[in-house]
């Protein structure tokens, strides 16, 4: 659909999650935007459909194949700056 649009590039996948919400165990739905924008860097949005208070956005730069710093926002606002290093045990 969003390709019909013109909006999204074709390295774009689009997730739908449902998961319960509350105390009461409202169900609800989160949609998941990733877009691989450079074999370097990747964003991705995200967001309640319930409520739009509730949006993160992360944006991963790989800095080697094991290595990537992620900036991220979250639904208040918060900013983020992660470094990752991954191992792998054979």
């Amino acid at each position: 659909m969003g390709n019909r649009l013109g909006v999204l590039g074709t390295g774009t996948r689009v997730r739908l999650d449902p998961f319960l919400v509350g105390a009461e165990n409202n169900p609800g739905a989160r949609i998941t935007l990733s877009e691989q924008v450079t074999k370097d860097l990747a964003i991705t949005y995200s967001q309640d459909l319930s409520s739009n208070r509730q949006q993160v956005v992360l944006i991963e730069y790989f800095v080697t194949r094991n290595t990537s710093i992620q900036a991220s926002r979250d639904e208040l606002g918060n900013f983020g700056l992660d470094v990752k290093l991954r191992k792998r045990i054979k």
